[in-house]
């Protein structure tokens, strides 16, 4: 299952259920912000990215950005449990992955908001600044056609 992205493909075990996908750094800095100013004291904030994405749309993005096609290829909920297994992760993390595969796959996902950019000043990353910055990561391993 390691880099699979550069092999071509996304399992998606969550069907058309959304994601706002959030980096990080955009988290981080968030809590730079709260854990430094006085105005936060018991407040509950969403953070998001700047998008609610598919697994499919997500696939879209990396072909996009990558310059190779990545699919997104659907899994049964098992099948998908037993490769985590397979990639020897403790039953705890396996639990939690599929729980929040459950969640998306059921739309029981939050709403993209604005509390980072409202926090922070800054809009949040989007998945393609993300892929761009990271691109070498995700093509490692995979063979360039010679001519």
């Amino acid at each position: 299952m390691k880099n699979t992205i550069s092999q071509g493909f996304l399992l998606n075990p969550t069907g058309e259920g959304k994601v706002s996908w959030i980096d990080h750094r955009d988290i981080a800095l968030v809590a730079k912000h709260i854990l430094t100013e006085d105005t936060h004291h018991r407040a509950t904030y969403f953070l998001t990215g700047p998008e609610a994405l598919s697994t499919n749309d997500v696939a879209r993005k990396f072909t996009k950005v990558l310059g190779f096609e990545v699919n997104s290829v659907p899994i049964a909920m098992e099948d998908m449990r037993n490769q985590l297994v397979h990639t020897g992760l403790d039953e705890w993390r396996i639990h939690s992955f599929m729980a929040q595969y459950d969640m998306v796959k059921g739309a029981y996902g939050v709403d993209v908001t604005e509390d980072v950019k409202r926090i922070t000043g800054q809009n949040p990353r989007t998945l393609e600044q993300f892929i761009e910055e990271f691109k070498g990561e995700f093509s490692r391993g995979r063979e360039v056609a010679v001519a």
